[in-house]
């Protein structure tokens, strides 16, 4: 019994420390995608119907964007969803 319950706790803790990377790595490559397209966090957050808190926040890798607004920063971004999710650094 504890044997399992020590197990759970391991997977959840490895799938916590998951999220927080995927935060931190969107949060830099939709940065990085923002910088190259030499537009400020205020433009994008208005091509992409989000607020500039929200874009703030993800780029800071603080939280994860919905997936409707992954797909929205992703479209202002010109970028494929995919695209958004891949990380090359």
């Amino acid at each position: 019994m504890w044997e399992l319950l020590l197990s759970s706790i391991k997977i959840f803790n490895t799938m916590i420390t998951d999220l927080e990377q995927l935060k931190k790595n969107l949060g830099l490559k939709i940065h990085i995608e923002r910088q190259k397209s030499k537009i400020t966090q205020e433009e994008l957050a208005e091509w992409a119907d989000v607020s500039v808190a929200t874009l703030s926040n993800v780029e800071r890798g603080l939280v994860l964007p919905t997936l409707e607004s992954a797909a929205k920063i992703a479209n202002a971004l010109q970028l494929s969803l995919p695209e958004l999710f891949t990380f090359n650094f």
